[in-house]
């Protein structure tokens, strides 16, 4: 009992770990409807894996010390890891929406490139 106690608190731990994750992937892209898709499937990838283990470990049998276990599991990564890497989460989630923004132009970078050669400008300011 003890020990399926140790394997939910491990869990909990683990969810907490991929929730973070999936913020950090999450924030970084701006489609809303995205974002709620991954939320879902999350959740049910959350519910998938806690519900395996407990047919497991358990034969089924839902007991709420298994539920708490696993909760703990959770908040003790969220007081203790999720806080430790604050910055260097922001970070991430700072470059990655970098990248997923899309460039307005290929030549936006650079600037205006003018495509007729410079004798001929010459030409027409002189023309004038």
């Amino acid at each position: 009992m003890i020990l399926n106690n140790l394997y939910f608190l491990l869990l909990g731990f683990f969810f907490g770990f991929l929730a973070d994750l999936n913020t950090l992937l999450v924030n970084s892209l701006k489609n809303k409807v995205i974002k709620f898709i991954a939320d879902f499937l999350m959740m049910c990838l959350f519910g998938v894996v806690y519900f395996t283990l407990l047919l497991a470990l358990n034969d089924g049998i839902f007991r709420g010390v298994f539920f708490i276990s696993a909760f703990a599991g959770f908040m003790i990564y969220m007081l203790t890891v999720f806080k430790l890497f604050k910055k260097v989460r922001d970070k991430l989630s700072y470059k990655l929406k970098k990248l997923f923004i899309k460039p307005k132009g290929l030549l936006s970078k650079f600037g205006k490139i003018s495509i007729k050669p410079k004798y001929l400008k010459k030409r027409l300011h002189s023309s004038k």
